[in-house]
């Protein structure tokens, strides 16, 4: 939006909500985060963190940018099988 100057995707609702929840969800992990590595292996807690954010992406890959709005039930169905 202020490379092109076009403001038009913040005139959506939806941007609104998802930007609020990037920033809480960011300020939520730092202590997560903190006390996992006071508690566990540095290997377990980011092998556990990376594994959730690749599983946040594809929620929101799917959810925000609609990349699978014309795929076949099945194969949304194998996505997520891959995922899990």
């Amino acid at each position: 939006s202020i490379s092109t100057g076009n403001y038009s995707a913040w005139q959506n609702w939806l941007p609104y909500p998802v930007l609020i929840c990037a920033i809480l969800v960011a300020v939520a992990n730092i202590p997560f985060m903190t006390k996992g590595l006071q508690e566990y292996e540095a290997l377990f807690m980011v092998t556990l963190f990376e594994g959730f954010h690749i599983v946040v992406a594809c929620v929101s890959g799917i959810w925000v940018l609609g990349e699978m709005d014309n795929t076949a039930a099945g194969r949304v169905f194998l996505y997520w099988l891959c995922v899990w």
